[in-house]
């Protein structure tokens, strides 16, 4: 739970990061067209993109996956399973996730779990990519900071992205940890602008 703690806020301020621009590289055209897919997944454990966060932890809780209280935040929910350490999304075994909320509204979500070795990440990384590439057309693109190693991304006709990373990042106690991890967003959600103070 303590290593929850520590890297909650670095792997999600990395996924923000590296989709920050995703807007940006949708734009160019050439990597549009060859990279784009009819459709990215948005529904996870029962939950769609555009549900309430209400919802997507009743269907969470539904499917075995408990939502920690204290790591949770208004646009940030984590994800641990209740019946052991690992969960299976993908047929792959992850450690957390995290949903991404705004507005009280679903638009995110990020699968990972944390190891001490950069060749175990990056392994993962490449298993990862090897089963998403088996659904989607993904391209491998430049990481936009010094704590990515690789990152690739496939887009969707329905606005969504799909996107797998590796990453290094530092705890709030100065270990050192890696992850790979696997994220979907829905960038019309995710971009849509609030009225609200």
């Amino acid at each position: 739970m303590k290593k929850i703690i520590f890297i909650y806020a670095l792997i999600i301020g990395l996924f923000f990061i590296s989709c920050y621009d995703s807007k940006t590289n949708k734009s160019d055209d050439t990597k549009k067209e060859e990279y784009m897919n009819e459709n990215i997944q948005q529904t996870f454990f029962g939950a769609t993109f555009g549900d309430s966060k209400e919802s997507v932890i009743q269907k969470f809780s539904d499917h075995g996956l408990r939502n920690v209280n204290l790591l949770s935040t208004d646009l940030i929910l984590q994800f641990t399973s209740d019946e052991g350490l690992y969960f299976s999304f993908g047929d792959m075994p992850w450690e957390n996730l995290n949903v991404l909320i705004k507005n009280d509204i679903f638009y995110g979500i990020v699968f990972y779990t944390p190891v001490k070795e950069k060749e175990t990440a990056m392994a993962f990384y490449n298993k990862i990519l090897s089963a998403v590439s088996q659904k989607y057309k993904m391209k491998e693109e430049t990481p936009e900071d010094s704590l990515t190693y690789v990152i690739s991304k496939g887009y969707g006709n329905n606005n969504c992205h799909v996107s797998v990373q590796c990453v290094k990042y530092e705890s709030l106690v100065h270990d050192i940890w890696y992850t790979a991890f696997l994220g979907y967003v829905n960038d019309s959600i995710k971009e849509e602008t609030s009225d609200e103070l």
